[in-house]
């Protein structure tokens, strides 16, 4: 004789496959609405929960392109400042020179 293994987790009575059957009652339909509202609730709770980590992930993303623009102006502006601090010293030293040394 051959058997088949049935899945327990699934059997909404919480009953053994080979259990006897379930009358079919007002029980039986009171505990599967049970389970069906129970479902739904996570469902609602999931969607809830998916939502704010949506709405989280935009306001880290937007921190993040915010964060990551004022660093590049920032590396900028040190580059466009020792451009200038190197040109001015330059130009302080011929200056320098040539009151020195008359050119």
């Amino acid at each position: 004789m051959m058997t088949t293994k049935r899945d327990e987790t699934l059997d909404l009575r919480g009953t053994a496959a080979n259990d006897e059957p379930a009358d079919g009652g007002i029980g039986e339909q009171q505990s599967i609405e049970a389970v069906v509202m129970a479902l739904q609730s996570k469902i609602a709770e999931l969607e809830a929960s998916n939502h704010r980590m949506r709405v989280n992930n935009v306001s880290l993303r937007s921190r993040y392109d915010a964060l990551k623009s004022r660093r590049s102006f920032e590396k900028r502006l040190l580059v466009v400042s020792g451009l200038i601090g190197w040109v001015a010293s330059i130009l302080l030293l011929l200056v320098i020179s040539q009151a020195h040394f008359g050119f």
